[in-house]
């Protein structure tokens, strides 16, 4: 997906907002700071949806509603053969009467309906450091600020699946 001005996006927090400008007439550019020049919402976002720098997955662009998907009866023979075969590979076919709501499912492959094959996960990792304070009989407990001396300085990994937290792992350096 390549972000335009104008068309409306739905970020991966839900919300809904238009691009209403670029700064510049390089869609590719980056700021001194590392932020893009599409603008949503007064937010700066890369031509690829990434939201500032980078490390905010929940307000990354997840789709654009402006893409209003096509019925199995208006498809090209070329649409519909790359369809055909993605189901033929094994690959997952969603299904959708109103093309808001997916379903993954066999498709019937029925004129009135938009088909599409199921998109890959977005995965997001975000990182830092932080000291763990453990006592014993007592859960460790983790924080960003080292306090005392008997804490532990470890690196912790936050994955994102589509915008939601789904893993945080926390390793001792």
């Amino acid at each position: 997906m390549k972000l335009e001005v104008g068309k409306t996006y739905k970020l991966n927090n839900g919300e809904i907002h238009t691009c209403t400008e670029m700064n510049g007439d390089d869609p590719l550019a980056v700021d001194s700071i590392g932020y893009g020049p599409f603008v949503i919402d007064n937010f700066l976002y890369h031509i690829d949806g990434t939201f500032g720098r980078g490390s905010n997955c929940s307000l990354d662009v997840a789709s654009c509603v402006d893409d209003t998907p096509t019925t199995w009866r208006d498809m090209t023979d070329a649409e519909k053969g790359a369809l055909l075969l993605a189901h033929h590979e094994g690959k997952v076919v969603e299904n959708s009467f109103d093309g808001s709501h997916w379903v993954a499912s066999e498709p019937i492959w029925a004129g009135r309906y938009t088909y599409r094959i199921k998109p890959e996960p977005k995965v997001g990792l975000t990182e830092g450091t932080c000291w763990a304070y453990h006592c014993d009989g007592a859960a460790p407990y983790l924080a960003t600020l080292k306090i005392w001396d008997i804490c532990t300085e470890g690196k912790w990994t936050a994955t994102r699946v589509d915008g939601n937290l789904t893993k945080i792992t926390w390793d001792a350096i």
